[in-house]
């Protein structure tokens, strides 16, 4: 029995186990199963995951694409949108002249031999060797007073002058500024690099007496203090440690362990130490020069008087030498010479171990020389007795290429080789323009001498200036020797100068200071000068006119004096040719004495009509061909613009009367006429452009002529194709507009006075622009923009040669038989039947007076035989004479003027049906001055000869009439009419140079003598363009 329960108790243990196995294995497939559920789950979330990453890096990959063909296509953007500001860039080319007033606005790179001068705000970077210039421009467009170049020779300094000048540094390599400093008030006499290119340390002016150190690449100034007295120059040591100042009783050193430890940025006080200057304590110290090499203890300095001062170590004046001149003004020194610019264009050299006398340079030309002739060297060798020279201003010495550079006060350089210093040979000169330029315009025919060659070459153009001197230039440097004027061994530029003066009372500047602080303003100001100039339409005489009034007429091939006029009281401001399509030979004048004189050219320039409309000085008068009559309009500083009408009075003399007067709301400073002869434009006070209308005086249109908000609009060129127009504000901006649109294509900067003058060259490829400044800047076109010219002109070439081939009679202007006035008065009993001898344009005519010019009229044709043709209405319907209507209109005199038969009249030409900007503005009102001669004086009085003050320019300018297109657009015609379409680009690149690279090519003689350069104030330049 136990047996059995044991056995049932291990069957039932067994049965037990057996359920724990198997709920064991249950529970473990269960958790098998919940595994592997939670690794389905796992891979379905990677799964998910991998996909949204996936989806994510599509997404972003999707997005980086549109982020770069966004980038792509703005980069696209700026690349087109600088071609197309590159496409209308004007670029300075080339300038002629140089404002350099002492020794501190001249410096020589020591490592290039480039050169660097101010001419007016723009820094020129001359390379002599290969005749290459490079341009800083200064954006704040004052004057540059002071230059130097770093010791590496990659940056400038340059100093200016006016309220609150600044110092700026520029970079070379790209030439753009870095950095700008503010520390003086009236302006900046001389600036200096420190050796070790740290600090710059920068001069004020008397009125300043200040001298502040600046750490330029901090931009901070470390360093000031103030001096009680003028100061001239300055020169660095070359180990650094201290520069020395000169002036007026005045040599210091300045010394610049300053600041080194100091923990705050601002600047202290900076220390100096006064040289022991003796006997010579009272003397005007002009020039200073610290020692090189050996010499580095030395500090050399000249004074007034004419002495060469060495100090020493100790800051005493250790000895002196005389250097037998009138006057010193610059002085250099290098390790082996020193030399001494002194007046009559003596240059010394001395040692600077001993301040022993080397040698003498050779003197430059004489004043008064006549470039033409020095076509050798020879010509150097020759100078009249008792021949007077400029002064020597500024030198520089480039030691390592051993040249020598001088700049004299007849505003010209000249580049010496010392590399035998006892045979100095001459390399280059410079013959620039003087100060205060104006600009004259015209266009001529090549135009052959007695000896059958060309006067002027393409490229020509004639200046006018302050010194009484009149120059003729040529840019070509392609010109054909085949010319009566040829190149010279004085200058690539200048051809001839004709001396006005015979005294040379004012060839060369007693001061040349920008700021003017010792410049005598009333001698300055009395100054004779050659005003304004013009040359004749056959391009055989050349008129000037003078600040005194007088007027001279030259033959322009050997510039021989053919009259002089005694004119006005005043100074002449503008003279005017007629064109020669006009029949008439005529030169007017206009003056600051509110006179117009009117010459006869063909009877030699016998008095001709005194016109005295005018309450103020005329600032310009213009000649040109409206309604096959000669017409002159003239405005003046009064505000108004007077038209004029050339008639036959009784004795069968022409006569100017008065028509049309416009009174405008502000001042006239110049005025254009365009090339259809049916607009005039005018430079107004107010910074616009006024177009009005030749034939009715009416206002046309007006566009703003300056980008500024500042200044006076003084004068407006057209191009001539006629659709450019070039200005000039007293803002010293400078503009070129589309004159169809208004639109400013261009605008340029660089002179530091008014730009009194423009001028497009007659290829188009330039723009010459003068100023005040005493700088000639030569402006290169976009190319775009010249072949668009160019095209025009080759249309207006076209237009014109099919013009001469028609033989047609001249038709009344369709502005005659617009809308009718308000009251027309109908003569009945001047109805007789007329053979007329003109034709004319229905213009607006009713329709059925259109009607009856148009169908052929019947024997029997009369009032009743009118038909289905509709009945006019209003005073249209008042039919008269079957040949002819004849009216009368309050607006015109009692002259009937009767309508043709339509049977006599041809078929009309095509410059009957062109436009005019005031085709709809309504009737043409024209008051006929027959009977207005109370305001013309009789050519009896005489006229004294007096010196005045400068007044402002006004030029003349010939133009074809080959234009007589629409100011408001351009009419695209069947290739017969003017328009401006796409050019293909055939030219040469737009960097590319025009000037001719050149080898040095060294000229020796003998060093007494020399040749001559120019100097003054240029007051118009008139360009000569060679067709």
């Amino acid at each position: 029995m136990w047996v059995m329960m044991m056995y049932v108790v291990m069957m039932m243990y067994v049965v037990m186990m057996m359920y724990v196995v198997m709920m064991m294995y249950v529970v473990v497939m269960m958790m098998y199963v919940v595994m592997m559920m939670y690794v389905v789950m796992m891979m379905y979330v990677v799964v998910m995951m991998m996909y949204v990453v996936m989806m994510m890096y599509v997404v972003m990959m999707m997005m980086y694409v549109v982020m770069m063909m966004y980038v792509v296509m703005m980069m696209m953007y700026v690349v087109m949108m600088m071609y197309v500001v590159m496409m209308y860039v004007v670029k300075l080319e080339r300038v002629l002249g140089l404002t350099v007033p002492s020794n501190a606005a001249l410096d020589c790179d020591p490592h290039t031999g480039q050169v660097a001068y101010p001419a007016g705000c723009t820094v020129v970077l001359l390379n002599f060797r290969k005749n290459r210039q490079h341009h800083v421009q200064n954006a704040s467009r004052k004057t540059i007073t002071c230059v130097a170049f770093s010791p590496c020779g990659r940056y400038l300094a340059t100093g200016e002058c006016g309220h609150q000048p600044s110092v700026r540094v520029w970079d070379l390599a790209d030439r753009t500024q870095i950095s700008e400093f503010q520390g003086h008030k009236y302006g900046v006499s001389c600036v200096a690099f420190s050796p070790t290119q740290k600090y710059v340390v920068s001069v004020g002016s008397q009125h300043d007496m200040i001298v502040n150190v600046w750490d330029w690449r901090g931009g901070v100034k470390v360093a000031s203090n103030k001096f009680s007295s003028k100061v001239k120059a300055i020169s660095f040591a070359e180990n650094g440690s201290y520069f020395v100042t000169v002036g007026n009783r005045h040599v210091k050193f300045w010394y610049l362990e300053v600041a080194r430890g100091c923990k705050f940025k601002e600047p202290v006080p900076l220390t100096g130490r006064s040289a022991i200057l003796g006997e010579q304590r009272n003397n005007y110290f002009c020039d200073v020069a610290c020692g090189r090499g050996d010499m580095g203890d030395s500090t050399f300095a000249i004074t007034k008087s004419g002495l060469l001062c060495e100090f020493n170590n100790r800051r005493l004046l250790d000895k002196w030498v005389e250097l037998r001149t009138q006057s010193a003004n610059c002085l250099v020194a290098g390790e082996s010479y020193i030399f001494v610019g002194c007046a009559e264009g003596i240059v010394r050299c001395f040692s600077p171990f001993n301040l022993q006398f080397v040698t003498t340079l050779p003197r430059t030309h004489y004043l008064g020389v006549d470039v033409s002739k020095g076509l050798t060297i020879s010509h150097m060798a020759t100078h009249p007795n008792n021949a007077k020279y400029p002064d020597t201003i500024a030198i520089a010495y480039d030691e390592n290429n051993h040249k020598v550079t001088a700049v004299y006060n007849d505003h010209s350089m000249y580049v010496w080789d010392v590399k035998d210093i006892k045979r100095v040979g001459w390399q280059v000169a410079l013959l620039p323009v003087p100060l205060g330029l104006y600009l004259g315009r015209g266009d001529l025919p090549a135009t052959r001498g007695r000896t059958g060659r060309v006067l002027l070459p393409p490229g020509s153009f004639i200046t006018c200036s302050s010194d009484d001197t009149i120059r003729v230039w040529n840019i070509d440097p392609a010109m054909s020797p085949n010319t009566l004027y040829k190149r010279n061994i004085y200058s690539n530029e200048l051809l001839k100068t004709l001396y006005v003066d015979p005294e040379l009372g004012f060839i060369k500047d007693t001061d040349v200071s920008p700021q003017g602080g010792d410049r005598n303003d009333t001698s300055y100001d009395s100054r004779n000068g050659v005003r304004c100039i013009r040359v004749s339409p056959d391009g055989k005489q050349l008129a000037s006119g003078d600040r005194a009034g007088n007027i001279r007429v030259h033959e322009l091939q050997f510039l021989d004096e053919l009259c002089k006029i005694e004119a006005h009281d005043a100074e002449v401001l503008c003279l005017e040719y007629c064109r020669p399509e006009t029949g008439h030979k005529f030169l007017a004048s206009a003056s600051r004495d509110r006179l117009i004189h009117v010459f006869a050219v063909d009877q030699d320039y016998s008095f001709v009509q005194t016109l005295d409309d005018h309450s103020s000085a005329i600032t310009s008068v213009r000649f040109y061909q409206s309604q096959n009559a000669l017409q002159m309009v003239s405005c003046s500083a009064d505000r108004s613009i007077i038209f004029r009408s050339a008639t036959m009075n009784p004795q069968n003399e022409v006569w100017f009367n008065r028509g049309h007067n416009i009174a405008g709301k502000t001042t006239l400073y110049d005025m254009e006429v365009d090339h259809g002869q049916r607009h005039i434009l005018t430079a107004c006070q107010d910074r616009n452009i006024r177009v009005y209308n030749v034939a009715s005086g009416k206002h046309s249109k007006t566009f703003k002529g300056s980008i500024g908000d500042d200044g006076t609009l003084i004068k407006v060129v057209l191009d001539q194709s006629g659709i450019y127009a070039a200005t000039s504000c007293t803002d010293k901006n400078m503009c070129i507009y589309d004159y169809y649109s208004g639109e400013c294509m261009a605008t340029m900067y660089g002179h530091s006075e008014l730009v009194t003058g423009l001028r497009f060259t007659a290829d188009g490829r330039h723009l010459i622009t003068v100023s005040g400044d005493g700088c000639i800047f030569v402006w290169r076109m976009p190319h775009d923009m010249t072949q668009t010219m160019m095209a025009r002109v080759a249309q207006q070439a076209e237009r014109a040669s099919k013009d001469k081939r028609k033989v047609v009679r001249q038709p009344i202007d369709n502005e005659d038989f617009r809308q009718p006035a308000e009251e027309i008065i109908f003569d009945q009993n001047a109805n007789e039947p007329e053979e007329p001898d003109y034709r004319f344009s229905m213009g607006q005519l009713p329709l059925w007076a259109k009607k009856q010019m148009t169908e052929p009229q019947g024997a029997g044709s009369g009032a009743g035989d009118r038909g289905g043709v509709d009945m006019p209405k209003g005073r249209w319907a008042q039919r008269l004479h079957n040949n002819a209507i004849t009216f009368k209109s309050h607006y015109d005199t009692d002259s009937v003027i009767p309508f043709p038969s339509r049977d006599k009249r041809p078929p009309d030409s095509e410059s009957s049906k062109e436009s005019s900007l005031e085709e709809n503005v309504g009737v043409h009102k024209q008051y006929l001055a027959g009977s207005r001669k109370d305001n013309h004086s009789h050519p009896k009085q005489g006229v004294a000869k007096v010196n005045t003050k400068r007044g402002s320019d006004t030029d003349s300018r010939n133009r074809h009439h080959t234009d007589d297109s629409d100011v408001s657009s351009l009419r695209v015609d069947g290739g017969t009419t003017d328009h401006d379409g796409d050019i293909e680009d055939c030219s040469e690149h737009d960097d590319e140079s025009t000037e001719p690279e050149h080898s040095e090519h060294l000229m020796y003689y003998p060093h007494n003598e020399d040749t001559a350069r120019w100097v003054c104030a240029i007051f118009e330049l008139f360009l000569i363009d060679v067709v």
